[in-house]
């Protein structure tokens, strides 16, 4: 019985089994680089992001040089959906760069390795995204309530204004987390 189980935790995530190398016959990827891309999911699965992804950023992160899209294909062993989704997911948030090699015509994807860059960028696509669309559903709640004077729904309506100051609260912390977070990654550059 796992330590998660004794204690009855739920939120307690034991550690996924890590996969084989997908081309075990192939020197496609070394062991060792192979352990690292497998390290590198086991840190990040706490972030809610899919498995695949998390691969992704592990091999373009190992690489010591600049990866292409075949590349990842071939040396994880997943799809070309799978690969094309993970890599604008990881774009979109910062985690990995494009960069263009001279008379090539593909793109070649790098790892940010600034931790305050990464998680910035994870917070802004991920939580301010979410902050917003309860910041607009909260109003259009708020117009349903209208002028009815009901027990039920000032008790309802106090509890919608509750939530919009916790978004609040919570779109503030986000905010000087960034702020902290750049003028961290600044200092040291």
């Amino acid at each position: 019985m796992s330590t998660a189980e004794s204690f009855n935790l739920p939120w307690v995530v034991e550690s996924e089994p890590a996969k084989q190398p997908p081309n075990a016959s192939t020197d496609a990827v070394s062991k060792v680089r192979w352990d690292l891309i497998q390290l590198c999911v086991h840190v990040t699965r706490l972030l809610g992001v899919s498995r695949s992804i998390r691969e992704i950023f592990g091999f373009v992160f190992s690489s010591p040089t600049p990866v292409t899209f075949e590349d990842i294909v071939a040396g994880l062993g997943m799809s070309n959906g799978s690969a094309s989704y993970g890599l604008r997911y990881l774009r979109r948030i910062g985690a990995i760069t494009v960069t263009y090699l001279a008379r090539d015509r593909r793109d070649y994807y790098v790892a940010e390795v600034s931790l305050g860059r990464l998680v910035s960028g994870y917070l802004m696509e991920n939580i301010t995204y979410h902050l917003a669309d309860n910041r607009e559903r909260i109003s259009s709640l708020r117009s349903t309530f209208g002028d009815r004077e009901d027990l039920g729904s000032a008790h309802l309506s106090a509890r919608l204004e509750l939530l919009l100051e916790w978004n609040r609260q919570i779109g503030g912390a986000i905010a000087a987390a960034n702020e902290a977070l750049g003028s961290r990654a600044a200092e040291r550059e």
